[in-house]
């Protein structure tokens, strides 16, 4: 693993310098996986999405059949249900990453 992480340091620093992007081989992508980088990009995405989604307006039923009374609670993205199929993708392991790459 110490020569995709030599290669990956070198990229970085190289496009960081120039102010350009870089590309990655299938044992670079492997070892990004494998340092925990890919778990670390979910993250910070889901936390992005909370934070864009405006929080919204929850009207309950107060058990009343037939009434318009009820109670209106505000909601933040924080507090709402996450982890649904369409909400999140599943992590991916390292045979998926490098079928992914594969496909490329």
């Amino acid at each position: 693993m110490t020569a995709p992480v030599l290669s990956l340091a070198k990229k970085m620093e190289r496009a960081l310098r120039n102010g350009t992007g870089f590309t990655v081989t299938v044992d670079e992508m492997l070892c990004l996986s494998d340092m925990g980088v890919l778990g670390t990009i979910q993250t910070e995405k889901l936390r992005e999405l909370q934070a864009s989604c405006p929080a919204r307006t929850v009207r309950t039923s107060s058990g009343n059949i037939g009434s318009n009374s009820g109670v209106i609670a505000r909601t933040s993205p924080a507090q709402r249900e996450f982890g649904k199929p369409h909400d999140t993708m599943p992590p991916l392991d390292r045979s998926s990453i490098a079928a992914l790459a594969r496909s490329i």
